[in-house]
């Protein structure tokens, strides 16, 4: 059976947040992260957003301290697990982005960061 991107990150979801402690992850944390708050300063009024292809919640926890509610979505259940270990409280879904499950207007913004190159 091949391998799938989910069984992929899945396999590393335990190992991926090693990347970011790296000088090269910092530096895209850093860049990343400023252009991620510089785009959500045009959105004032939300509060809510779906972060699609979270992994492990290295950029959701960033969204949950900006005071935005973030609803994780990752199709590979080991990064899911990661991310409640470091956001425990943080609503979860398992789901691919192919095929979002959630009704239009269910939040306020959608994020995909690290997340369209694997679409």
């Amino acid at each position: 059976m091949p391998t799938t991107i989910r069984d992929l990150f899945d396999r590393e979801a335990g190992h991926y947040e090693e990347w970011y402690a790296t000088a090269r992850g910092r530096r895209v944390t850093r860049g990343e992260g400023a252009l991620l708050d510089r785009l959500l300063a045009a959105f004032p009024q939300a509060r809510t957003i779906l972060d699609v292809g979270c992994g492990t919640g290295h950029f959701t926890a960033r969204l949950a301290a900006r005071g935005l509610s973030p609803l994780a979505l990752d199709c590979a259940p080991g990064m899911l697990d990661q991310l409640r270990r470091r956001l425990p409280g943080c609503p979860t879904l398992r789901a691919d982005a192919h095929a979002l499950p959630l009704p239009d207007g269910a939040v306020d913004l959608v994020a995909f960061m690290t997340t369209l190159e694997f679409l």
